[in-house]
């Protein structure tokens, strides 16, 4: 089953991406799931290994490096102007045109918004 987790809020302002990302980690342990996130705009900073400050920092610093190696597919837009400030990201999310995540989305079985 396929399971989509969005979240487009900035991690210096909101707890939403930490718990995106703690979300993302616990359904793709279960392994019964295909678990996909789409970090949009300022979300995708959840991916910078040395964020500060962040809302639920600690939970970002145990849960983003968990990330790796998950199975969880990372996404955001191709033109988020916030990849750009990323330094040393822990991974690199898949970049996608408008189109190309919008055929994506539709694919999903289940859909969480944050």
């Amino acid at each position: 089953m396929n399971t989509l987790i969005i979240v487009a809020a900035n991690p210096g302002q909101s707890h939403r991406p930490a718990e995106a990302v703690r979300l993302a980690v616990g359904l793709a342990a279960w392994q019964r799931l295909r678990v996909f996130l789409w970090l949009s705009g300022p979300a995708v900073r959840v991916l910078q290994a040395d964020l500060e400050p962040a809302v639920d920092g600690d939970l970002l610093r145990q849960m983003a490096p968990q990330l790796v190696g998950s199975g969880v597919e990372v996404w955001t837009e191709q033109d988020n102007a916030w990849l750009a400030q990323l330094n040393q990201p822990i991974l690199t999310p898949q970049p996608m045109s408008t189109a190309a995540l919008a055929a994506q989305r539709a694919r999903m079985e289940r859909e969480l918004t944050l």
